[in-house]
Protein backbone atom coordinates (compact mmCIF):
# COMPACT_ATOMS: atom_id res chain seq x y z
CA UNK A 1 0.00 0.00 0.00
CA UNK A 2 1.18 3.54 -0.80
CA UNK A 3 1.57 6.38 1.49
CA UNK A 4 -1.12 7.94 -0.67
CA UNK A 5 -3.51 4.97 -0.02
CA UNK A 6 -2.90 4.26 3.75
CA UNK A 7 -3.46 8.04 4.18
CA UNK A 8 -7.01 7.54 2.41
CA UNK A 9 -8.00 4.71 4.14
CA UNK A 10 -6.94 6.45 7.50
CA UNK A 11 -9.04 9.27 7.18
CA UNK A 12 -11.83 7.31 5.26
CA UNK A 13 -11.72 5.01 8.71
CA UNK A 14 -11.82 8.45 10.88
CA UNK A 15 -14.87 9.44 8.81
CA UNK A 16 -16.79 6.60 8.37
CA UNK A 17 -16.99 6.14 12.78
CA UNK A 18 -16.52 9.84 13.60
CA UNK A 19 -18.87 12.12 11.30
CA UNK A 20 -21.71 9.76 12.29
CA UNK A 21 -20.98 9.57 16.17
CA UNK A 22 -20.48 13.32 16.01
CA UNK A 23 -23.42 14.12 13.83
CA UNK A 24 -25.69 11.92 16.64
CA UNK A 25 -24.16 13.74 19.38
CA UNK A 26 -25.06 17.05 17.90
CA UNK A 27 -28.60 15.71 17.62
CA UNK A 28 -29.16 14.14 20.76
CA UNK A 29 -27.96 16.98 22.70
CA UNK A 30 -30.12 19.50 20.36
CA UNK A 31 -33.33 17.55 19.86
CA UNK A 32 -32.70 14.41 22.08
CA UNK A 33 -33.54 12.43 18.80
CA UNK A 34 -30.91 9.71 18.04
CA UNK A 35 -29.47 10.21 14.01
CA UNK A 36 -31.08 6.48 13.21
CA UNK A 37 -34.69 7.85 14.55
CA UNK A 38 -34.15 11.03 12.41
CA UNK A 39 -33.33 8.78 9.24
CA UNK A 40 -36.10 6.75 9.59
CA UNK A 41 -38.76 10.10 9.58
CA UNK A 42 -36.77 11.44 6.87
CA UNK A 43 -37.72 8.37 4.75
CA UNK A 44 -40.95 8.04 5.59
CA UNK A 45 -41.39 12.34 4.72
CA UNK A 46 -39.99 11.28 0.98
CA UNK A 47 -42.30 8.26 0.37
CA UNK A 48 -45.43 8.37 -1.63
CA UNK A 49 -48.21 8.28 1.00
CA UNK A 50 -45.29 8.90 4.03
CA UNK A 51 -45.30 4.98 4.07
CA UNK A 52 -43.29 1.95 3.73
CA UNK A 53 -42.81 -1.28 4.27
CA UNK A 54 -40.28 -2.60 7.07
CA UNK A 55 -37.84 -4.02 4.99
CA UNK A 56 -37.63 -0.65 2.60
CA UNK A 57 -37.22 1.02 5.40
CA UNK A 58 -34.18 -1.09 6.88
CA UNK A 59 -33.32 -1.34 3.34
CA UNK A 60 -33.00 2.50 3.29
CA UNK A 61 -31.35 3.19 6.99
CA UNK A 62 -28.89 0.04 5.96
CA UNK A 63 -30.01 -1.95 8.80
CA UNK A 64 -31.52 -5.16 9.57
CA UNK A 65 -35.01 -6.02 9.87
CA UNK A 66 -34.55 -6.40 13.64
CA UNK A 67 -32.79 -3.27 14.11
CA UNK A 68 -35.74 -1.38 11.93
CA UNK A 69 -38.32 -2.69 14.03
CA UNK A 70 -36.97 -1.76 17.19
CA UNK A 71 -36.44 1.73 15.60
CA UNK A 72 -40.01 1.35 14.59
CA UNK A 73 -41.01 0.73 18.02
CA UNK A 74 -38.90 3.83 19.57
CA UNK A 75 -40.86 6.05 17.28
CA UNK A 76 -44.38 4.55 17.53
CA UNK A 77 -44.02 4.88 21.31
CA UNK A 78 -43.47 8.64 20.98
CA UNK A 79 -46.25 8.27 18.30
CA UNK A 80 -44.03 9.68 15.34
CA UNK A 81 -45.13 6.62 13.20
CA UNK A 82 -47.94 4.02 13.31
CA UNK A 83 -48.33 0.24 12.02
CA UNK A 84 -51.03 0.30 9.23
CA UNK A 85 -51.78 -3.11 7.11
CA UNK A 86 -50.40 -2.56 3.96
CA UNK A 87 -51.97 -0.68 1.42
CA UNK A 88 -50.86 -2.68 -1.73
CA UNK A 89 -51.29 -6.60 -0.77
CA UNK A 90 -53.00 -6.32 3.16
CA UNK A 91 -50.37 -9.25 4.36
CA UNK A 92 -47.96 -7.22 5.78
CA UNK A 93 -47.86 -4.00 7.61
CA UNK A 94 -46.29 -0.73 6.81
CA UNK A 95 -44.85 1.77 8.35
CA UNK A 96 -46.56 5.40 8.77
CA UNK A 97 -45.37 8.43 9.20
CA UNK A 98 -48.00 10.11 12.01
CA UNK A 99 -48.32 14.27 11.41
CA UNK A 100 -46.75 14.30 14.85
CA UNK A 101 -43.78 12.26 13.31
CA UNK A 102 -43.96 14.99 10.33
CA UNK A 103 -43.59 18.37 12.91
CA UNK A 104 -40.88 16.45 14.51
CA UNK A 105 -38.56 15.77 11.80
CA UNK A 106 -39.54 19.28 10.84
CA UNK A 107 -38.17 20.72 13.87
CA UNK A 108 -35.41 18.41 14.13
CA UNK A 109 -34.21 19.37 10.24
CA UNK A 110 -32.78 23.12 10.68
CA UNK A 111 -30.06 21.25 13.92
CA UNK A 112 -29.39 18.44 11.86
CA UNK A 113 -28.25 20.69 8.92
CA UNK A 114 -26.35 23.28 10.90
CA UNK A 115 -24.53 19.91 12.50
CA UNK A 116 -23.93 18.44 8.93
CA UNK A 117 -22.59 22.08 7.72
CA UNK A 118 -20.08 22.36 10.56
CA UNK A 119 -19.13 18.92 10.88
CA UNK A 120 -18.58 18.53 7.23
CA UNK A 121 -19.46 20.68 4.36
CA UNK A 122 -18.30 24.11 5.85
CA UNK A 123 -14.98 22.12 5.25
CA UNK A 124 -15.28 21.78 1.75
CA UNK A 125 -14.91 24.32 -0.69
CA UNK A 126 -17.27 24.11 -3.84
CA UNK A 127 -14.98 22.06 -5.94
CA UNK A 128 -14.37 19.72 -3.24
CA UNK A 129 -18.28 18.99 -2.66
CA UNK A 130 -18.31 18.77 -6.08
CA UNK A 131 -15.61 15.99 -6.56
CA UNK A 132 -16.12 14.40 -2.73
CA UNK A 133 -19.77 13.99 -3.73
CA UNK A 134 -18.83 11.98 -7.31
CA UNK A 135 -16.16 9.82 -5.17
CA UNK A 136 -18.91 8.53 -2.83
CA UNK A 137 -21.36 8.24 -5.61
CA UNK A 138 -18.58 5.80 -7.13
CA UNK A 139 -18.23 3.96 -4.22
CA UNK A 140 -21.65 3.55 -2.95
CA UNK A 141 -22.56 2.95 -6.34
CA UNK A 142 -20.57 -0.68 -6.32
CA UNK A 143 -21.89 -2.09 -3.20
CA UNK A 144 -24.83 -3.73 -2.97
CA UNK A 145 -26.85 -2.96 -0.33
CA UNK A 146 -28.28 -6.52 0.21
CA UNK A 147 -24.49 -7.75 1.45
CA UNK A 148 -24.93 -5.14 4.16
CA UNK A 149 -28.20 -5.85 5.61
Amino acid sequence: MSPEEKALMQALARVINVVPRALDADLRRDQDLPLTEYFALAYLAETDGHRARMNELAARLWMTISGATRTVIRLEQLGFVARERSATDGRGADVVLTDKGLERLRRAWPSHLQSARRRVLDHLDEDEVRILTRALGSIGSNVDDAEVC
